[in-house]
């Protein structure tokens, strides 16, 4: 993909195509209010949280969830009360920082899965945090 590499525990094909690589700002759940860390972008199987389920192969699994409308990710914050983040990051993310593909679902119509490439930083994106969104 575009001379990104990805870790050797990613599928075969994953992330998958078409994608994007257009410049935008996104929203991110992250766990404290003075800075975006880099374990804020673990995607569940880094986490260790395998789901089982027909609706999400073993590359969705890998993707990190962005939300182009900010409400929508403060409402995954009050859906999912054992998550433990508390805040809302507003990120820019230049072109070329990965693949991104547009997958709305019963989360959110604004939802995004984020592959991050082994050369790229999220911690280096410029960033606003907004909350603390209690439960």
């Amino acid at each position: 993909m575009r001379g990104f590499t990805y870790p050797a525990h990613y599928p075969e094909n994953c992330p998958p195509e078409p994608y994007t690589e257009l410049p935008d700002y996104y929203h991110r759940m992250v766990l404290k209010s003075d800075g975006i860390r880099s374990k804020d972008f673990k995607s569940y199987y880094e986490r260790n949280k395998r789901v089982d389920s027909d609706k999400v192969n073993g590359c969705k699994q890998r993707s990190v969830s962005l939300f182009k409308n900010k409400e929508e990710a403060i409402n995954i914050l009050y859906q999912f009360p054992g998550m433990p983040y508390r805040f809302i990051a507003r990120i820019y993310l230049p072109g070329g920082h990965g693949v991104i593909h547009h997958t709305p679902n019963e989360n959110g119509k604004s939802h995004h899965d984020w592959w991050v490439p082994k050369e790229v930083d999220p911690t280096s994106f410029k960033f606003e945090i907004t909350g603390p969104y209690n439960r």
